[in-house]
């Protein structure tokens, strides 16, 4: 009797134990559920069509040239902490580290939910891209350096910055979250002495939110400094063969110049730091 008493005690508690397990797994796809929806429903669409492309600031902008692209989805947002850590968590991944390159450790007020996410190199972030398509069923990837552009100038032609051609303090009005330079520590007024949640800024043309500054963003291109003597007409990728990856956009130390929707920068695609992260895009479905 005895024996049989502590048997049905152990069966209950392994039975009770294995439905903590479950549920607790199944909170977890709840929320992992609930990130994706949220991911998704900030895809924004961007109209096919002719653009012109480059600037004429540096010589791997110019010359500027016409391009064409098929409709696309692009995020409204950087990618944030909260989601790329989810990625982490449920494809046993590790979470961004300090950087390797002698960069400084960011920050505690650069961290958090809405923050966007920083210390991926170019690898990681097409692993959160994998990650996307395979819980969706889409194609989520890196946005083509075209795409970037594109959708960083919201419809605007031969302007300097995603909201025209304006400072980006004009009339003490930040509409970027950016340095200027290396004295940002120093006199940064914007009210983020570092990076700033997403969305803190106003959305350009087409309603996406620090196509400018905050930070640097990821392409899926190889960088070519004759990229725009080169490059196709209809939907160009210039996914050749090169020792350096692009970063686009600038960040919040950066000085104004580095915000022009032109503006190329190449880095090893091994390269991390706390002033670059990334934003996606997938292609219509």
């Amino acid at each position: 009797m005895f024996n049989r008493c502590w048997i049905a005690v152990i069966i209950t508690l392994l039975f009770s134990f294995g439905i903590l397990v479950y549920n607790s797994g199944a909170d977890d796809r709840k929320v992992t559920g609930k990130m994706i929806a949220s991911i998704e429903n900030n895809m924004v669409l961007i109209p096919a069509g002719e653009f012109l492309m480059g600037g004429q600031n540096a010589a791997n902008e110019s010359p500027q040239h016409k391009v064409y692209l098929d409709v696309f989805y692009i995020g409204k947002y950087e990618v944030t902490f909260e989601e790329y850590e989810e990625f982490c968590s449920d494809a046993g991944y590790n979470r961004p580290v300090d950087p390797q390159y002698g960069y400084q450790p960011p920050d505690e007020d650069m961290v958090g939910d809405r923050m966007p996410v920083m210390n991926v190199t170019r690898d990681d972030t097409e692993a959160f891209c994998a990650w996307l398509s395979k819980k969706t069923g889409k194609h989520y990837r890196l946005p083509t350096e075209a795409e970037w552009e594109k959708a960083a100038r919201g419809g605007l032609t031969c302007k300097e910055y995603p909201w025209g051609n304006e400072s980006p303090d004009a009339g003490d009005i930040y509409r970027a979250n950016y340095g200027p330079g290396l004295n940002h520590f120093v006199w940064k007024k914007d009210g983020y002495e570092n990076t700033a949640p997403v969305g803190s800024y106003p959305p350009n043309g087409y309603g996406l939110h620090d196509m400018a500054g905050n930070v640097w963003e990821w392409v899926q291109d190889e960088y070519r400094s004759d990229y725009n003597i080169k490059s196709s007409y209809k939907n160009p990728n210039g996914q050749t063969k090169s020792l350096s990856g692009i970063i686009r956009g600038g960040c919040f130390s950066s000085k104004s110049e580095h915000l022009r929707c032109a503006k190329r920068y190449a880095i090893r695609p091994g390269s991390c730091s706390f002033l670059m992260g990334f934003r996606i895009a997938r292609d219509q479905e």
